[in-house]
């Protein structure tokens, strides 16, 4: 069947469930949420999500289920929605701030001498390109074929060394040998707690011997106050979900059983009335379970603070560890 026509299908599949229906397929078979993280996510019983569930493959028959979750997957935001996050990013954390973090990165983590960076997560590559024009040789890894293709034209206009990797870091070889990975942003939360767990001991094993991790994790009370916030809403003109003006509904919610909170966006077109849907989940993680988490990835000498590079970062803990 080719894709074109395959593509037909499962949309008209998709488009005669109910609204529900939909939701919960898609938590379901593309987010990879458990039963009852869904009903959890939708404030349902579990017994509703599986009635859902079991209706919807009525409808779609079970040999669709992969198509479907392929398609979805391919419906993901395009380049243009990561370069309007690049532009958010870079106000949300002005330069004289990153340029801060660089030096104590520098001078306080890597004693001033050039070595090899691995930033996961690297965005546009904002600290990779300072790091480098310190003399470091950096690697970046990101999911967002915009900000990589940024990061590189940058990288190559300036002749710096550095190396993007258009890669999902569940997933992307990390390589070894590394003094410093960094991983900002408060990006660990985002990923459920098996998967964060995989990646820092991946981490480790691409440390050279004695290599420092450096994280900024969100804190507890961050994300969790967050979660109870609930509702809110405004209008834009142009902004990070869309370049068209627009209503921005966002709902949060705190999930008590799995310590995590659940950001849901509804981006409303004001010409069209077309609806768009975001969602993110941010695990919350305590200063004792964030210190299990690194020396269970085999991390020593973990570090907590309130700051960066003598920044303080009220929204984060920053970590600091090392490879034995």
């Amino acid at each position: 069947m080719e894709r074109k026509e395959l593509h037909a299908r499962v949309l008209g599949a998709i488009g005669r469930l109910s609204r529900t229906q939909r939701e919960t397929t898609t938590l379901f078979y593309v987010n990879g949420y458990s039963v009852a993280e869904v009903a959890a996510i939708q404030e349902v019983p579990v017994g509703t999500v599986k009635y859902r569930l079991h209706q919807a493959r009525k409808k779609l028959k079970e040999e669709m289920a992969d198509m479907v979750k392929a398609v979805l997957k391919s419906e993901a935001p395009d380049e243009d929605f990561a370069e309007t996050v690049l532009d958010v990013l870079s106000r949300y954390r002005p330069p004289e701030k990153i340029d801060a973090h660089v030096a104590w990165l520098h001078e306080e983590i890597l004693a001033g001498r050039p070595g090899r960076v691995l930033d996961i997560t690297c965005g546009p590559g904002l600290y990779t390109q300072r790091l480098a024009k310190l003399g470091h040789a950096c690697v970046g890894i990101d999911y967002a074929p915009a900000a990589i293709a940024y990061a590189k034209t940058q990288a190559q206009s300036e002749g710096l060394r550095c190396t993007y990797v258009q890669a999902d870091v569940r997933e992307a070889a990390f390589g070894e040998g590394f003094d410093l990975a960094v991983m900002l942003h408060g990006q660990l939360n985002v990923f459920r707690r098996g998967e964060a767990g995989d990646i820092l001991r991946r981490v480790h094993d691409a440390l050279a011997p004695g290599g420092r991790l450096v994280l900024e994790v969100q804190s507890y009370e961050h994300v969790h106050e967050d979660g109870r916030k609930r509702c809110d809403w405004r209008t834009a003109e142009t902004g990070l979900f869309s370049e068209r003006p627009h209503l921005v509904l966002n709902e949060s919610f705190w999930i008590e059983d799995a310590q995590a909170r659940v950001d849901r966006w509804y981006i409303i077109d004001v010409a069209t009335g077309e609806v768009e849907r975001h969602a993110l989940t941010s695990e919350a993680y305590s200063g004792e379970q964030i210190e299990v988490l690194l020396t269970g990835a085999g991390l020593a000498e973990v570090q907590l603070s309130a700051n960066l590079g003598g920044v303080d970062m009220p929204e984060y803990v920053v970590v600091a560890a090392r490879r034995r």
